[in-house]
């Protein structure tokens, strides 16, 4: 049982750092295509990276900590 559930948060783990990587690339490759469009944003067009990267980074922190309770509970 415990195996089965460290697969899934595995998953999880790696499946939110491609998404975030995935999202990063993508942004980066708009912004060198558009960056008029980013320049006329107040922010800068880095920002929705950081956010997401905050999401992410608390979704995998999230994750290890379910690990490490499985892991003494089970």
């Amino acid at each position: 049982m415990r195996k089965k559930i460290n697969l899934v948060i595995n998953g999880i783990i790696y499946s939110v750092i491609l998404l975030f990587i995935s999202q990063l690339i993508e942004t980066f490759i708009d912004y060198k295509i558009h960056p008029n469009l980013y320049a006329t944003y107040s922010a800068p067009w880095y920002l929705g990276i950081l956010i997401k990267g905050f999401v992410a980074l608390f979704a995998i922190i999230t994750a290890f900590i379910v690990k490490l309770i499985v892991k003494k509970f089970i």
